[in-house]
């Protein structure tokens, strides 16, 4: 799915068994962007998510039973991206965060009873485990692991 434009709206679910697998490839170009975007059930849920845009607001939830993996990249200021993975299946997540000088604001969350996993491929200026390239402005990572 490919979204270009200011001031979008976007809801997407995905649900299914496990025979089924949720797939997704969402491509938003363009500021003040909403999207909500869920895949739930019993299946394997495979997300690309790709933002480049300022001002959006981007809630992704991978739940349930089966594997999560989430590839997201955020490019642009004064973001928030809020990302919940939880249930029985094990949770992954890649991330590539960067900003042209604004704010952003991105949460984590992985929740269950088996692995979690997340990459993040830049170091922030105090080399922490958490990372993105926050090119001034005020950056907020929070990863939770529970």
């Amino acid at each position: 799915m490919a979204i270009t434009g200011n001031t979008n709206t976007v809801d997407v679910i995905q649900s299914g068994t496990n025979l089924t697998r949720n797939f997704a490839d969402i491509n938003i170009n363009g500021s003040t962007n909403t999207m909500t975007f869920t895949q739930q059930d019993a299946s394997e849920k495979v997300a690309f998510v790709d933002i480049d845009g300022s001002f959006g607001d981007f809630t992704i939830l991978q739940q349930g039973t089966g594997t999560h993996y989430l590839d997201l990249t955020s490019v642009g200021n004064d973001a928030i991206v809020d990302i919940t993975q939880e249930g029985t299946g094990n949770h992954s997540a890649t991330v590539e965060l960067t900003n042209g000088g604004g704010n952003w604001d991105f949460t984590l969350v992985q929740s269950g009873s088996t692995n979690q996993l997340y990459s993040l491929p830049h170091n922030l200026s105090d080399n922490s485990v958490v990372s993105g390239t926050c090119n001034s402005g005020t950056c907020v990572v929070n990863i939770v692991q529970q």
